[in-house]
């Protein structure tokens, strides 16, 4: 069987999706529900893939903490991608090894992390 490439060009943009495993899915956003690997748990304002995610693509974000005291360690933070969204007046505490850290829109925040493996970005 054979193929035009407008046919394989409208297959692969039919079928792409953002980082399938990144905030913007576990938040809820453009996916197909049907397809377990975009599921993710949530606790609070937590979320996180790691149970279902590959190795390497474990993701966990904490998203609209508002006036709390949050602290987290060990496996449940050990080698992920971690972002911190929307943060206010709010102390967060990650005690564990990560992967990398994205700070974005937090505001009157003490942040303390672990190390990290490869970089931590504040915008």
């Amino acid at each position: 069987e054979t193929y035009t490439l407008p046919q394989v060009e409208g297959w692969i943009r039919s079928h792409l999706v953002l980082h399938p495993y990144g905030p913007h899915a576990m938040k809820g956003g453009t996916r197909d529900k049907k397809c377990s690997c975009f599921r993710s748990e949530c606790v609070g304002r937590t979320f996180t893939n790691s149970q279902l995610s590959p190795q390497g693509s474990q993701s966990t974000l904490l998203h609209g903490i508002n006036k709390q005291t949050l602290a987290k360690c060990g496996d449940e933070l050990a080698n992920n991608f971690v972002y911190i969204q929307n943060c206010k007046s709010s102390f967060i505490y990650l005690l564990a090894p990560m992967k990398c850290v994205v700070i974005e829109k937090c505001t009157s925040c003490v942040i303390v992390l672990g190390a990290v493996e490869r970089s931590v970005v504040v915008t």
